[in-house]
């Protein structure tokens, strides 16, 4: 019997003064858990929150980590990995590929964004590489947002 297992990311406030606050993204993480929970009868085991300052850059990829070493997901069970909160395009790295006519690549950011610090938002091409590895080791039944 097929599964289905949730990561579920969401972050309002921002470490940052730079990084404006956003005022519904927790409570749609929270819808979402919800949904899946009542009407999908996910079990909670199955989903993983990572929201507000404990969406650190290193704790959402662990979490995605942390999908791909599941050994309680089967091949083919279902994965929803959803993100709600801020993003920004980021100046393409020499010997990236650009997406888009403007030569960026999109990103999202996490609680302690801090170029300063060092602490970078996490590119899409990061984020496709994990969930890439996620679906080597589980199969592709996977759903992004």
């Amino acid at each position: 019997m097929l599964c289905m297992f949730a990561l579920i990311i969401g972050i309002n406030r921002y470490l940052s003064p730079r990084v404006p606050s956003l005022r519904g993204a927790e409570a749609d993480a929270r819808a979402i858990r919800d949904y899946l929970k009542i009407c999908l009868h996910t079990p909670d085991s199955h989903i993983q929150m990572v929201c507000g300052e404990d969406a650190t850059r290193q704790n959402i990829i662990d979490a995605l980590i942390a999908l791909r070493d599941n050994e309680d997901i089967q091949w083919g069970d279902a994965i929803v990995i959803y993100y709600a909160g801020g993003g920004v395009d980021l100046r393409t790295p020499e010997g990236w590929p650009a997406r888009g006519d403007r030569g960026h690549i999109p990103a999202i950011i996490p609680y302690d964004f801090d170029e300063e610090k060092g602490i970078h938002a996490i590119p899409d091409s990061t984020i496709c590489w994990l969930i890439e590895d996620i679906s080597e080791q589980h199969g592709d039944n996977i759903v992004s947002r």
